[in-house]
């Protein structure tokens, strides 16, 4: 299973998030998925992707410009696919990924979470999104999704597969036994 991963590239941040984003990588190579993500060798993406190499995962990294020339980028990638601007990462990322997981993140991070969750209300995608709620980083944006359910802004069916979990082994649970049987 190709699982893409959404997270902060930030070296500044609790350790916490790293501790989770190293186990994510563990689990997705122990498990002998794919990691796909930003190819990134900063904060969350690295600890991620490094975690997943060592424990046998092929990654894919899709590289837009600005990640290639900040010399950024991760050496340890099986494959590279090189694209123009944001908008076709995102893209490419729906487009060969299986499900989706978002660690802690910014902008990028919710951008990237948006984007495949329009792909499927649309119904040009359908596919899973778990968000890994660590210390209640998404309650507001749990919150703000039920408000906008609450005022008829969002339809139910539009929240059929986005999905919070509080730790790893939920996400993990979700994806073997509820989202991907």
């Amino acid at each position: 299973m190709n699982i893409c991963v959404f997270c902060s590239s930030s070296d500044n941040l609790d350790s916490g998030c790293y501790t989770a984003a190293e186990a994510l990588g563990s689990w997705i190579g122990e498990n002998a998925h794919t990691l796909v993500y930003g190819g990134s060798e900063k904060g969350l993406m690295k600890a991620c992707s490094h975690a997943a190499k060592k424990a046998g995962a092929k990654i894919t990294a899709v590289v837009p410009p600005f990640v290639k020339e900040s010399g950024l980028l991760n050496p340890d990638i099986d494959n590279m696919v090189f694209v123009n601007n944001l908008a076709e990462r995102k893209a490419e990322m729906i487009r060969i990924s299986d499900v989706f997981i978002a660690l802690p993140g910014g902008i990028g991070t919710l951008d990237e979470v948006f984007s495949v969750a329009a792909c499927n209300v649309v119904g040009e995608c359908g596919k899973p999104i778990l968000l890994m709620n660590l210390e209640g980083i998404y309650d507001d944006l749990r919150n703000l999704l039920a408000k906008l359910e609450k005022e008829r802004l969002l339809r139910p069916e539009n929240m059929k597969h986005i999905h919070f979990c509080n730790t790893l082994q939920e996400c993990t649970d979700m994806i073997r036994n509820k989202i991907l049987p």
